[in-house]
């Protein structure tokens, strides 16, 4: 079984979706382009200027995503930095010097700058800049912003191809390859939004 891996055929993991012809089934990662991400952000904070993506320099389809985003960050006049590390504790050192210089630090899927949220979140909420990040469920850990698929459902789907296996004994290449079936969210944190220079007027919160 395997999980969350974008392209498995075209990593040779897999001859197809349909079968993998081996001993191998799971649950691919889903494409994305990043553009609903940067839609929001721009919606919630529309005079964002400077960003900068923080992200793993190790992993070659998270350089992919990067110049990804700065494909889709070209349609509008906002300027685009990288910060690239390989451990969460080079966050700190990394990305300090270039805080100046930004109002927004954006991150992608990646667990090495997840393990440093915490990091972020106070490096953020001491420099009013928006961290907006790529899973919803970061912004209960402090981001201003998440935007992203609960993953919850992967797992599930995962565990419900595992019982295949372990319980109906069928064989793995018996299985299709799917991506999740995902509902994605929008999740803005009230308690650090205003400390990461994000005003954004709730429906709740507006008076006739």
């Amino acid at each position: 079984m395997f999980c969350g891996i974008p392209s498995p055929d075209k990593k040779g993991l897999i001859a197809s979706f349909e079968s993998s012809h081996n001993n191998l089934t799971g649950m691919a990662s889903c494409h994305t382009s990043y553009a609903p991400n940067i839609s929001h952000l721009l919606q919630i904070k529309p005079h964002t200027k400077n960003v900068l993506i923080v992200h793993n320099s190790l992993e070659p389809w998270l350089q992919k995503n990067v110049a990804l985003i700065h494909k889709n960050f070209e349609n509008y006049d906002v300027e685009v930095k990288n910060a690239e590390i390989t451990h969460p504790d080079e966050l700190e050192k990394t990305i300090t010097p270039l805080l100046s210089q930004v109002d927004t630090i954006f991150t992608l899927r990646d667990n090495i700058v997840i393990a440093g949220i915490k990091t972020l979140v106070k490096l953020c909420n001491n420099n009013g800049i928006t961290l907006f990040c790529p899973e919803y469920y970061s912004s209960l850990e402090g981001a201003a912003v998440g935007y992203g698929a609960n993953e919850k459902i992967t797992g599930v789907q995962s565990a419900e191809k595992a019982l295949l296996i372990l319980e109906n004994e069928k064989e793995p290449s018996e299985i299709p390859i799917t991506t999740p079936n995902h509902t994605f969210k929008l999740a803005i944190n009230r308690r650090t939004m205003l400390q990461q220079g994000v005003l954004f007027l709730f429906p709740s919160d507006k008076r006739s």
